[in-house]
């Protein structure tokens, strides 16, 4: 199963409290989606329960998975079928996360941005993202960008 523009469409209604959270990981993850979106209300401080939502989410047989959080929107990504993904929040992981790549042989890289960080490094047909896997020690091959998922690939 790939990572497809589907798996972040419209993202549902803000959850207002932990228990919505959970209510809604489970309803959505019963249909074991490769990722699952979700809104924050403002000022909720999702920090304070992210071991308890981590439970549910370990409860419903996801057993690896990693979150990318930008502003409100909360997306789980499960790494069961994504393992070669890797989800990045800043440039600097983005460039280390390549330069580790290029240093253990891989042909194919992919990373999973959120939103504002995808916008900056996608701008332009994805030059900039082309210019950090040159800075990595990538050269030539092919460069994709997948804008409804926030996704940038190469591969060789």
């Amino acid at each position: 199963m790939g990572l497809t523009d589907a798996a972040f469409a419209p993202v549902p209604p803000p959850c207002r409290s932990e228990g919505e959270i959970r209510s809604l990981l489970r309803r959505e993850l019963a249909g074991k989606p490769a990722a699952v979106a979700f809104l924050l209300p403002e000022g909720f401080d999702f920090g304070s329960v992210r071991r308890r939502v981590a439970d549910c989410i370990h409860s419903m047989g996801v057993a690896s998975y990693a979150w990318s959080r930008t502003g409100d929107r909360v997306r789980l990504l499960d790494l069961e079928y994504h393992g070669e993904f890797r989800l990045v929040d800043t440039r600097e992981e983005a460039a280390a996360y390549l330069r580790s790549a290029h240093g253990s042989g891989k042909r194919v890289v992919r990373i999973f941005c959120p939103p504002d960080l995808y916008s900056r490094l996608a701008a332009d047909h994805a030059r900039a993202f082309r210019a950090m896997l040159e800075d990595a020690g990538f050269r030539g091959g092919t460069v994709y960008s997948n804008d409804g998922a926030g996704m940038l690939s190469a591969e060789w």
